[in-house]
């Protein structure tokens, strides 16, 4: 989406929060670049206050954007790197969304693009970023694309990969955004609920994707 646009820059993007998340970013990879791993607290001037990353801040937004870091050779500022992260986790979520309607519904790959299209310039996408700097809950959208089509899975053939597709999703999104989790599982398990109570307790687990 074009309104992204303005995260492919070094510099702080945002109104609110996107000075606090610009100071753990550069705290989280001046510790991390002087060799100190796994970065528990802030210990420079950017998060004096000795901020708690693995608590406070849910940490897959940091480690990821230190491994864009890393893949990148250092040649980037930690707010650039930080702003590739919340690029590529927006992007993968629209590619894995189309991806998981054309493997659902393999006739008809053009419904999935316009689904797909439709998502990447919903406001539900958007807006967290563009109105609220919500840099920690934009690290979960492919996550949350991973439960849910796992979850729709399940439902249709109850299949044992679908269901570890789900913990995956779940795991991972507790390490973005526990509060998108926590709402993420609730959908997920109710839909698991309301298939096993109309599949019965017979209903036989299969191996499919």
């Amino acid at each position: 989406s074009v309104t992204l646009l303005p995260y492919l820059s070094p510099y702080l993007v945002g109104p609110k929060d996107a000075r606090w998340y610009g100071n753990i970013a550069i705290d989280f990879l001046t510790q991390v670049r002087s060799g100190k791993f796994p970065v528990f607290a802030g210990e420079t001037i950017y998060a004096f206050n000795g901020v708690v990353q693995t608590i406070r801040t849910a940490p897959w937004l940091l480690h990821f954007t230190a491994l864009v870091d890393g893949l990148t050779l250092r040649a980037l500022t930690p707010l650039a790197a930080q702003h590739i992260a919340i690029i590529a986790s927006y992007t993968s979520s629209v590619l894995l969304l189309y991806v998981a309607l054309v493997r659902m519904r393999p006739n008809a790959p053009w419904t999935a693009f316009l689904f797909a299209v439709i998502y990447a310039i919903s406001p539900s996408l958007i807006m967290p970023l563009v109105a609220h700097d919500m840099y920690m809950t934009a690290m979960v959208f492919p996550w949350l694309v991973l439960v849910y089509y796992a979850t729709a899975r399940a439902v249709e053939g109850a299949s044992y990969r679908a269901f570890a597709w789900i913990g995956v999703g779940c795991a991972a999104m507790w390490m973005c955004h526990p509060p998108t989790a926590f709402g993420a599982m609730g959908i997920a398990t109710v839909c698991l609920v309301a298939r096993y109570a109309v599949g019965g307790p017979t209903m036989r687990l299969t191996l499919g994707a």
